[in-house]
């Protein structure tokens, strides 16, 4: 939904945003859980990189910037109300603190 306001492939819509932000701050707390120490062994069909483990402090930062920018832009929705700059900015930390997770510990 987010993604979509951004692109423009669907209006601003400040409930169906506010119920995507608070869906994914849900998820965000789940994802050191998933991760345990113990899992580090991995599974043939996991798609993460052993370096959540042999980086884990790196990971942890990431997963904490992550959850600051959602807060952040739950801040801003509540303020602005619409596809605002600064909506899009925080929306956009977002995006890349995903991307940056993905682009280091996701195997392709």
């Amino acid at each position: 939904m987010i993604g979509n306001v951004l692109k423009g492939s669907v209006p601003y819509d400040a409930a169906a945003v506010q119920k995507s932000i608070a869906r994914v701050v849900f998820l965000s707390d789940l994802v050191s859980e998933g991760f345990p120490e113990i899992s580090n062994i991995g599974e043939p069909d996991t798609k993460a990189k052993a370096d959540i483990w042999t980086n884990r402090a790196d990971f942890d930062k990431k997963v904490k910037d992550f959850q600051a920018h959602l807060v952040a832009l739950q801040q801003v929705n509540d303020t602005e109300k619409d596809a605002s700059e600064a909506f899009k900015t925080a929306a956009n930390a977002v995006a890349q603190d995903c991307k940056a997770c993905h682009d280091e510990y996701k195997v392709k």
